[in-house]
């Protein structure tokens, strides 16, 4: 777990997804008061292969995505 500034986010972020970690995204739920502790929690999460950030998808290779749903009676699965 680390603290990171938010202007360098996409740096950081692009480096660990390149290096196959995944990433927990944690936004601030309220607002900062002196002396007090401030509620956070995951509000996105990131693996090498589920982001579909522009900026960190390189545009000269194929990036596929596929998905698979499950049912009690079907099954459905798509790839992009």
């Amino acid at each position: 777990m680390c603290g990171i500034p938010h202007h360098a986010a996409e740096a950081y972020i692009g480096k660990l997804l390149k290096h196959g970690r995944k990433v927990a995204i944690c936004d601030q739920l309220e607002e900062a008061q002196p002396g007090k502790l401030v509620k956070r929690d995951v509000t996105q999460i990131l693996s090498p292969g589920t982001h579909f950030d522009t900026h960190l998808l390189q545009a000269e290779r194929n990036n596929f995505s596929r998905q698979f749903a499950a049912t009690a009676n079907l099954g459905s699965r798509s790839w992009i």
